[in-house]
C-alpha cells in the first residue's frame, strides 16, 4: 500500500500523484476487471489523485483519504477479479418487514448482484399464528435456486444458505404460507474477498 507522509512538499505530492495514476492504470488492466466495479475503482483512484493535487500545501498535512480512496479502489478491483466467498460480512440488506397470505410462492424482496462469487443469503420468516407454517426459498433470476426453508410459530427464525451468483443476477426472496398470514424481514447478503491462493496438485 502506498503511504503518504503527514508532512510533504509539492514535489513529494506530485510523485505520489504519479504513483496513484499508475495504480489506477494497473487496476484497469487486471484481467476480468469489468463492469460497474471497474468504473467505481477508477472513480476512487481519480478522487485520490484530486485530493493529492488540490489539498496538499507545502509544510501542511496531506488529507488522509488519499490512502482510503486508493485502498478502496484496490479492494474493489480484487473483488471483481477474484470474486466473493461466503462469510458473515454484511454486503447488502433489505430489512423492511413484508407480509403475504399467498398459498403459492410469491416474490417479496429482490437484490441485484454486482459481483461474481458465492454469497451467504439470510432472511427471517414467521407466521401470525403459533400453529401456522411459513415457507421461504431463494430464487435467482425468477427461477428457484435454494432449498425450501420453513418454520412454525409467531417468533422470527433466521434462515441461511450459501449460493453462487454472477454479475447482474437477481437474488430474490419468495415466501408462501402453509396457513394463516406469513411475514419476512432482514433479507441480507454476506460475503468477502475470496482466496488469492489455491493449492496445486502435483
Amino acid at each position: 500500500m502506498i503511504f503518504v507522509s503527514h508532512i510533504v512538499d509539492v514535489a513529494a505530492v506530485k510523485s505520489q500523484t504519479d504513483k496513484l495514476k499508475f495504480t489506477g492504470d494497473f487496476i484497469k488492466s487486471i484481467p476480468g476487471n469489468k463492469g460497474v466495479l471497474n468504473d467505481v475503482s477508477q472513480v476512487d483512484v481519480n478522487a485520490a489523485v484530486d485530493i493529492a493535487l488540490n489539498t496538499a500545501i507545502p509544510g501542511s498535512p496531506v488529507v488522509g483519504s488519499i490512502n482510503a480512496n486508493l485502498q478502496h479502489a484496490i479492494r474493489l478491483a480484487c473483488l471483481d477479479r477474484y470474486g466473493l466467498s461466503a462469510n458473515d460480512d454484511l454486503l447488502q440488506s433489505n430489512d423492511v418487514e413484508e407480509t403475504t397470505g399467498s398459498d403459492s410462492y410469491i416474490k417479496m424482496k429482490e437484490i441485484l448482484c454486482k459481483v461474481n462469487g458465492t454469497l451467504r443469503v439470510k432472511f427471517d420468516i414467521k407466521n401470525s399464528n403459533v400453529l401456522g407454517d411459513t415457507f421461504g426459498k431463494i430464487y435467482k433470476n425468477s427461477a428457484p435456486l435454494g432449498t425450501e426453508q420453513n418454520m412454525t410459530g409467531t417468533s422470527y427464525v433466521t434462515k441461511s444458505e450459501d449460493l453462487d451468483f454472477v454479475i447482474d443476477d437477481t437474488i430474490e426472496l419468495w415466501i408462501k404460507r402453509g396457513s394463516y398470514q406469513t411475514y419476512c424481514r432482514n433479507f441480507r447478503i454476506y460475503g468477502g474477498l475470496g482466496s488469492l491462493f489455491e493449492n496445486v496438485t502435483i
